[in-house]
């Protein structure tokens, strides 16, 4: 009785009544349905652990059917997981990849409602998962090791409790609201801390109210009325620009390729056109701006856009999409009801203070790091750092071609806030610097990082006492489930070594090869390539301390004597017929007299004779001793 006396008094002086009363418990929640948060719920879900979804729009998909940005940027060819998945339904709706190859900004191009179904359909096919639309959280508190959390969802509140909830807001909503350490805007000390004069700003990147015009035929005319306050001077360069993707921007776009720079399927146009377009700078993360002023703004710059484009660039046939859902939020929510999409396309949000923070010298040369970070990858990304600051009110001398990297592996700290178990980040709001935010931002990245928050969220559930996070056991899920954790090109999820080859690249046995190029940026590990002596031994040094005072191998090809050698000081039972006989198992084919090795036969064999990514690492990448 004293106890429940107790218990009582507890609600009523420490959070609101009704928070006592909580009518369903859900081992993770999380809190917004976009790239992150849909996978994410998606895939613990799938695990096994019963999950909830809370997004405030009518679409789950955040930045790629919500906000409209339905063209997607990066890992055209490091498709998995996920990302693959609903790539995969784009082909299946549209009758293949050539019909999703409309515009040149990306390789996949679809009308953003066609991708909301699909992230329905994935969501409503998964058990255990709960995903509610146009649901706004109103409390949340952290009571007796339980979230106590309510939302209302039309005119109805609900109340629910969590052991685990996951930020995939696309403004770090929760870690704002809880006041979770975090960094806003510029600081490239984060990078470069030996820098003379780092730079050091509040600014954010530009927003965009994106919006999708369906062409009506070439006699056809279907003018907006002029929006107020329309400036035409603000659009003047938007044709006869530099091309953004030239480092002499001498190459110029004209009219007609400024418009099908997003094309989609069925003769619509995504309108998401940086220069001199409707790209706007506001911070929308400064708790003390009026964001229905924000939102209307960008509103209104994207209309003087498209009515810019109808009366002096002569597309009168363009006209805004009926098919277009007005949000369905009020003001007082941050979303208006014009002819846009639901939400404003968000390039930044807050970064949470992390176990890890990843910087820029960890993607460009991440086996050049004090600590290997790429051990513990969990999701991967080719696009390069790409910022928007042309409408910031002070000039920012950031040039995103001066910070060139290969593609990169995202590591499994950047999701958890120091110090927290209870708490995961997804989305924008993970641990990465300014400049990195520029590449982790985009949308296959993002869904990446969302399924392995679903993954480490599982696991911290099933084993909540546990101090460490089982890196290699999600590292394992992951690629159980088709997901990179290493970024290498040449040895995709179809390969039948795809799984050994990332299993021994995150051990950093057998390094990949980073090259800068274009907009899709590569690792190649080679596997054709022939190793020597030299590249094994190094690579097994970092893993096995019995290795320390060997000396280095000679550069001459790897034989089978000199595998053996290495192979049997880890394991004394392997010997030459064991080495034979697994290549027989797991290559295929029978090895010959005098035969010298490449990179995936070593690969392979290392993986199966000695298991080296059995070795557990921490957050950091280190190996952990066995006790």
């Amino acid at each position: 009785m004293k106890y429940i006396f107790a218990q009582i008094i507890s609600c009523l002086l420490f959070i609101t009544p009704y928070l006592c009363f909580a009518q369903k418990h859900y081992p993770i929640i999380i809190f917004g349905g976009g790239t992150s948060g849909i996978a994410a719920g998606i895939q613990a879900a799938r695990l096994g652990t019963e999950t909830l979804i809370l997004e405030k729009t009518q679409w789950f998909g955040g930045m790629l059917t919500s906000a409209g940005v339905s063209a997607t940027d990066g890992n055209h060819k490091l498709a998995g997981g996920i990302w693959k998945e609903f790539r995969d339904s784009l082909y299946l709706h549209y009758g293949g990849p050539k019909n999703v190859e409309t515009g040149w900004v990306s390789n996949t191009h679809f009308e953003p409602w066609v991708g909301a179904r699909i992230f329905k359909n994935m969501a409503t096919k998964t058990k255990l998962l709960t995903a509610e639309k146009r649901s706004l959280w109103k409390t949340l508190a952290k009571v007796n090791d339980k979230w106590h959390i309510s939302y209302l969802q039309y005119d109805t509140m609900h109340y629910v409790t969590a052991d685990l909830i996951i930020d995939a807001t696309e403004t770090g909503e929760i870690v704002r609201y809880l006041g979770i350490p975090h960094a806003k805007g510029i600081d490239q000390s984060e990078d470069f801390p030996n820098m003379a004069n780092p730079i050091k700003s509040p600014i954010i990147q530009d927003m965009t109210f994106a919006t999708i015009l369906v062409d009506h035929g070439p006699d056809a005319s279907h003018k907006i009325t002029k929006p107020k306050d329309y400036n035409p001077e603000l659009y003047r360069c938007a044709c006869e620009t530099a091309d953004p993707s030239q480092k002499k921007q001498s190459s110029l776009i004209d009219c007609a390729k400024m418009l099908s720079y997003a094309k989609l399927p069925n003769n619509r146009y995504l309108i998401n056109w940086p220069n001199c377009g409707n790209d706007y700078y506001a911070d929308y993360l400064d708790p003390n701006q009026n964001l229905d002023s924000i939102w209307l703004k960008a509103n209104n710059l994207t209309l003087g856009f498209v009515y810019y484009m109808q009366t002096e660039l002569g597309f009168q046939n363009l006209c805004i999409d009926g098919n277009i859902p007005c949000s369905f939020l009020p003001k007082s929510d941050g979303l208006i009801n014009d002819p846009m999409l639901l939400m404003p396309y968000i390039r930044e949000s807050v970064r949470t203070k992390g176990e890890v923070l990843l910087t820029f010298p960890h993607i460009e040369k991440p086996f050049d790091q004090k600590y290997p970070l790429y051990r513990t990858g969990i999701a991967v990304g080719d696009y390069p750092i790409d910022h928007h600051h042309k409408k910031s009110p002070e000039k920012i001398d950031i040039d995103f071609f001066d910070y060139q990297c290969p593609s990169y592996n995202v590591p499994l700290g950047v999701l958890i806030p120091k110090g927290r178990r209870d708490i995961l980040v997804a989305e924008k709001n993970i641990s990465v610097s300014n400049i990195v935010n520029g590449t982790t931002r985009l949308q296959p990245i993002t869904l990446g990082i969302g399924q392995a928050c679903g993954t480490l969220a599982h696991f911290i559930i099933q084993a909540p006492q546990i101090p460490t996070f089982p890196v290699r056991t999600i590292q394992s899920s992951l690629l159980q489930n088709g997901a990179y954790i290493m970024p290498y090109i040449d040895v995709p999820p179809t390969h039948p070594h795809f799984a050994a080859i990332q299993r021994i690249g995150a051990t950093g046995i057998i390094k990949g090869h980073g090259v800068i190029y274009k907009w899709a940026n590569q690792t190649w590990f080679y596997p054709d390539q022939i190793i020597s002596e030299y590249e094994l031994l190094s690579g097994i040094q970092s893993i096995y301390p019995i290795f320390d005072n060997v000396k280095n191998g000679s550069g001459a090809p790897l034989s089978i004597e000199y595998l053996q050698y290495i192979l049997s000081t880890v394991n004394h039972d392997i010997n030459a017929q064991t080495i034979r006989q697994a290549y027989k198992s797991h290559v295929g084919k029978k090895l010959k007299k005098n035969h010298l090795f490449n990179r995936l036969e070593t690969a392979v064999l290392i993986d199966h004779l000695i298991h080296p990514f059995a070795i557990e690492v921490d957050i950091m990448g280190l190996p952990i001793p066995k006790k």
